[in-house]
């Protein structure tokens, strides 16, 4: 499985002093990708808050799938997060919307903590945002659309599993979505807590 870190996350792990983790989700969001965060960063030992962007907790995923929240995101927006994962699917728009998620977000950039965006998200809610960095990589679900909102937002489209840059982690869609997972807890806990989950997982990732 193919893995690109560009530029090191040096430093970053000293300065993150919790492990509460926020996967915001919205109607639509990739069923899968919800499951592998909040499942993987669970069994790493991460305090994991899925968080509705509705104005309901019960929220139907993809293919038909539902899930119940733990809490709205209005009750997530003072709180500081280790790292903030973003599922993809069409939610990934609905998640775009949220003007409060948009601002936590960009608070995450700004204390140097990690931020997660898979399948649609790297797009549709850092890159339109201006979330990333004009020199830094990225990669997304490939299609045309999403590559060319990338390749517009920083320092290009990158054909990668899951791409890290500074403290961007973003992956490509369901499939590479728990390697993505498995790198937020290298990132949190460190390398042989995420060698030993990875294990664990039967999921041959490399670190």
């Amino acid at each position: 499985m193919l893995l690109c870190c560009p530029i090191g996350f040096s430093g970053l792990q000293s300065r993150v002093t919790s492990t509460r983790v926020l996967v915001p989700a919205a109607t639509r969001s990739d069923a899968v990708t919800v499951a592998c965060l909040t499942d993987v960063l669970t069994r790493a030992g991460a305090d994991v808050t899925l968080a509705s962007v509705e104005k309901t907790l019960e929220l139907r995923l993809n293919h038909g799938i539902t899930v119940v929240a733990d809490v709205f995101f209005d009750s997530c927006a003072q709180t500081e997060w280790a790292a903030i994962a973003s599922p993809g699917g069409e939610g990934s728009e609905r998640l775009a919307d949220c003007t409060a998620l948009i601002e936590l977000l960009r608070l995450q950039r700004q204390k140097l903590r990690p931020m997660v965006a898979v399948g649609e998200s790297p797009a549709e809610l850092l890159a339109a945002h201006q979330l990333l960095e004009f020199d830094e990589k990225a990669t997304s679900y490939p299609s045309a659309r999403l590559k060319k909102v990338i390749g517009a937002a920083c320092a290009g489209w990158w054909d990668a599993n899951v791409v890290v840059d500074r403290k961007v982690v973003t992956s490509q869609g369901p499939g590479t979505a728990m390697a993505c997972a498995l790198k937020l807890v290298e990132l949190l806990f460190g390398a042989q807590k995420a060698s030993a989950l990875s294990s664990e997982l039967l999921c041959p990732c490399t670190y």
